[in-house]
């Protein structure tokens, strides 16, 4: 089934939100977002299984060997079916996914960019922060990387995100949790939670959330000759956001290279201030 004609079926059933129960209103959630997924993405063709999808994401040239390796190994399956409302079938498109809390599940293209920007520095035995974990993709292909020997400690700032994560890692690959590769916290970044508290510097950081500029309390946390990952740009307006790796050298010097433009638009960083608990 088309991308185009599975979101016309979708939207017709979704249509229906008068007629649901108080109690049935996850889908009609799902629904709103399905349609906010749909305007931001770009056509593609589908996948029909994990190995199609990495082949096409191979075939643009997005994704670095190791990387490749790791979203074999990873199916995105895992992380995209345990959520109200999304049909099994989009886990091999190329397309955001709407999951819990208002947020979104990055396309598979803009996953595969992250992971090769960071795979250098993701050796077995690194130590790799992953803030905004959503659905723990990145965070097990992550982990995945670092393998034998590292850790990933992925955080998020809602509990049921957390809570889910974790749940799809056991499901596609338990062992990461099993050996304490991977673990998932509830924290907000910019807070200066406890979980961060005398943590040891990392060698590699991915931020699953957008900023206006680099945050300097990850920047706090990068040891030198360590790089972070993020998307750089306002959520809304006519300005794209743009993929950038942030490079500590030896001496604590930072330099920034832009990677292109992020074709979906990924829900900004909160504040400390602003932050709250969504059940939705």
């Amino acid at each position: 089934m088309s991308a185009q004609l599975l979101f016309s079926r979708l939207a017709v059933i979704w249509s229906a939100d008068q007629l649901l129960p108080a109690g049935a209103r996850a889908l009609s959630t799902s629904a709103a977002c399905w349609q906010a997924a749909k305007r931001q993405s770009a056509p593609s063709s589908a996948a029909a299984s994990q190995e199609a999808l990495v082949a096409q994401l191979k075939q643009q040239s997005l994704l670095s060997p190791r990387a490749a390796e790791a979203m074999l190994a990873i199916d995105r399956a895992h992380f995209v079916q345990t959520y109200t409302g999304v049909p099994g079938e989009i886990a091999y498109q190329d397309t955001p996914v709407p999951i819990a809390c208002g947020q979104h599940m990055d396309s598979a293209s803009t996953v595969a960019r992250f992971v090769s920007l960071l795979e250098p520095w993701v050796q077995p035995g690194a130590h790799v922060l992953d803030v905004g974990a959503g659905t723990g993709y990145v965070s097990a292909l992550l982990a995945h990387l670092a393998s034998p020997g590292g850790t990933v400690l992925a955080i998020d700032k809602q509990a049921k995100l957390a809570e889910r994560s974790t749940a799809n890692v056991a499901a596609s690959s338990r062992k990461l949790l099993e050996e304490h590769t991977l673990q998932f916290k509830v924290a907000n970044a910019m807070a200066d939670p406890p979980e961060l508290q005398g943590s040891a510097l990392f060698h590699a950081i991915h931020l699953g959330a957008s900023a206006e500029q680099v945050p300097q309390q990850l920047l706090a946390l990068l040891r030198p000759g360590g790089r972070l990952v993020l998307p750089l740009g306002a959520m809304h307006g006519s300005a794209p956001q743009v993929l950038v790796a942030v490079d500590k050298a030896a001496d604590g010097t930072i330099h920034q290279t832009e990677h292109g433009v992020i074709s979906n638009r990924i829900a900004p960083l909160t504040a400390v201030y602003d932050d709250h608990v969504m059940d939705t």
